[in-house]
């Protein structure tokens, strides 16, 4: 039953869709679902995988740099293949078999890049701190939003997801939320988000 009202929700916001042709930048696996929700490419290199803070801004910081930096392979501690993007960017390669499947997925996914048409996503967790998220609000990214477990009334460009206050960061936003099809991740619409011009 779960499965089945969720294809239906997919369905319904692929009909409300009307922007395809966009990069989501995220430090999680976050990305992949949405393109896999509304049924399309994964035009992101950040898909199946997570990227540790303080490392994620500098990454975005520096984002045309790094998406064509070269890689190069640390031991992993644990069991998921590890690069080191630019020789300072950890990436945890979480759902790859192993370190040069993670690395050509990235190399061809990044080459589908939408550079005039990015949306910059940040999930609170994996050692985000909040002068993370307050560097994250100074990015000049037009389409951002951070993803939190609690409220920051300093920060102008979060979105609070119910269900984790009373956990030190946010859990896994990719998980079902009760019996109904809807994750927790749904409680932000991204549609009208993606829609943006």
């Amino acid at each position: 039953m779960k499965e089945l009202l969720r294809k239906l929700h997919n369905k319904f916001q692929r009909l409300r869709l009307r922007n395809c042709d966009f990069t989501i930048i995220a430090n999680n696996c976050i990305a992949g679902c949405v393109y896999h929700d509304l049924g399309l490419r994964f035009d992101t290199p950040t898909v199946n995988l997570y990227i540790p803070f303080p490392d994620y801004i500098l990454f975005l910081k520096n984002l045309r740099q790094f998406v064509y930096a070269e890689f190069a392979e640390l031991p992993s501690d644990n069991g998921h293949p590890v690069g080191l993007l630019g020789g300072v960017i950890h990436v945890y390669f979480l759902h790859y078999q192993s370190f040069n499947e993670g690395v050509e997925s990235w190399k061809r996914r990044t080459e589908r890049m939408h550079w005039d048409n990015l949306y910059v996503v940040l999930s609170e967790r994996d050692g985000c701190r909040e002068m993370d998220l307050h560097e994250f609000d100074l990015l000049p990214y037009r389409k951002k939003i951070a993803f939190t477990h609690i409220d920051y009334p300093s920060i102008s460009n979060f979105f609070l997801i119910h269900g984790f206050e009373k956990s030190k960061e946010l859990g896994n936003i990719m998980d079902y939320q009760g019996m109904f099809g809807r994750k927790y991740y749904d409680q932000f619409d991204w549609v009208k988000f993606l829609n943006q011009k």
